[in-house]
């Protein structure tokens, strides 16, 4: 039989797991279909989802990457600025953060495996957090 002491430890433990199993960041190897902002620039290719703080380092795959960066290419020359953010709805897959450059400064990095839009209109509902 179980003793009250012991099975407050056995009760602990599995709450204990059963909180660390539950979070709610993006795990590496995690697929994930998203609507957001991707900018490109000297330096910088970045993916904001939309509603959320967080920042990703886009891992270059120039045939899915390619309309994109096109995109905000042409709005940098029309517009005369810098990092045109792009609206995208997109496959990614969270994948390992590089561990030097520029990919340091993200919180995490993500492969994109499919886009379906990709549009110079960003919608209302899709805004930058800072």
């Amino acid at each position: 039989m179980f003793s009250a002491r012991l099975a407050k430890r056995v009760f602990t433990i599995l709450l204990a797991t059963g909180l660390i199993g539950c979070s709610t960041e993006p795990q590496t190897g995690d697929i994930i279909n998203y609507k957001g902002i991707y900018t490109w620039g000297d330096g910088i290719r970045s993916f904001q989802p939309c509603g959320s703080a967080n920042y990703y380092w886009v891992i270059q795959n120039s045939a899915i990457v390619e309309p994109m960066k096109a995109l905000s290419i042409t709005l940098q020359n029309a517009r005369n600025e810098s990092y045109q953010p792009v609206y995208v709805e997109i496959t990614a897959e969270h994948v390992e953060q590089p561990k030097g450059g520029f990919a340091i400064d993200f919180n995490g990095a993500i492969d994109i495996l499919e886009s379906t839009i990709i549009s110079e209109n960003i919608p209302s509902e899709c805004v930058f957090n800072n």
